[in-house]
């Protein structure tokens, strides 16, 4: 029970989380869930005070997409309905194109603003030394890392796709 409480201080935590943890310390999962349920009736877990926090969370951040925040659900080991609950929501609630744009805008990665430099610089002038094909080839590398990078913070294929082709719309009506 001290090591619960211990465990508790630092963060809120699901009590399947809870559970998972004790059984890894070698508890007996029937004790480990009577423990959990204890300190759920006390109000020292609460599911549902868990999920908002790292909920609010994603959303003061938002630079994550739902995908890399169920990920991070499943890996705190919420329950499944909860996290299917709270997906279903999340989803009628996020415009999560906008949300990848607005990744992709606020972006302060170096390799970034230099890739887009450099396409930008080639879409200047025709006479560059990119043209035709490899002026293709440079462009569809651009948006293919683009499209990586947003996949990769968990924002879903035609969401990011969508995002990247608005962006990249934009960029290129700049020059």
């Amino acid at each position: 029970m001290k090591y619960c409480i211990r465990f508790l201080l630092k963060m809120d935590r699901f009590t399947t989380e809870v559970v998972w943890r004790l059984k890894n310390r070698g508890i007996p999962g029937s004790v480990a869930r009577q423990v959990a349920d204890r300190l759920a009736e006390s109000g020292l877990i609460n599911d549902d005070r868990t999920l908002a926090g790292i909920v609010r969370a994603w959303e003061e951040g938002r630079r994550l997409g739902l995908g890399r925040l169920k990920l991070r659900l499943i890996q705190r080991h919420a329950p499944p309905a909860l996290v299917e609950d709270a997906m279903a929501k999340l989803a009628a609630l996020t415009d999560e194109e906008g949300l990848a744009y607005e990744v992709l805008a606020r972006s302060r990665r170096t390799w970034l603003q230099r890739a887009i430099a450099k396409a930008e610089k080639a879409l200047d002038s025709v006479e560059t030394r990119l043209v035709g094909r490899k002026r293709r080839e440079a462009m569809l590398k651009l948006k293919s890392r683009l499209l990586a990078f947003l996949i990769g913070r968990g924002f879903g294929s035609d969401a990011a796709r969508r995002a990247v082709n608005r962006f990249w719309g934009e960029a290129t009506e700049r020059n």
